[in-house]
């Protein structure tokens, strides 16, 4: 996973969250508002001390870089759910 710093996270909706031990995981949609395009969705992981806008991010895609539906993100963020618990987040 790539490290970003993404500040079009005001523009996106949140779907999902979860803090598991000191880890903070966000699932967002960003709707693409005025454009007949799907929702991109992006998992932000931190420690929970740290700003949202400091935090990592994953953009959400199939394995041939389509855009996934609302229940597969959902699906795979659960997912990063359960891995975290043995994950440590820091900062550079």
């Amino acid at each position: 996973m790539i490290k970003v710093r993404h500040t079009k996270y005001r523009d996106c909706e949140l779907v999902a969250k979860a803090n598991v031990d000191k880890n903070t995981l966000l699932l967002v949609k960003d709707p693409n508002p005025g454009y007949r395009l799907k929702p991109t969705y992006f998992v932000y992981w931190s420690n929970a001390k740290s700003n949202v806008e400091q935090a990592g991010r994953e953009e959400l895609r199939t394995p041939s870089g389509r855009k996934i539906s609302q229940k597969t993100a959902i699906r795979k963020f659960l997912e990063m759910v359960e891995a975290s618990k043995y994950l440590t987040f820091s900062s550079l």
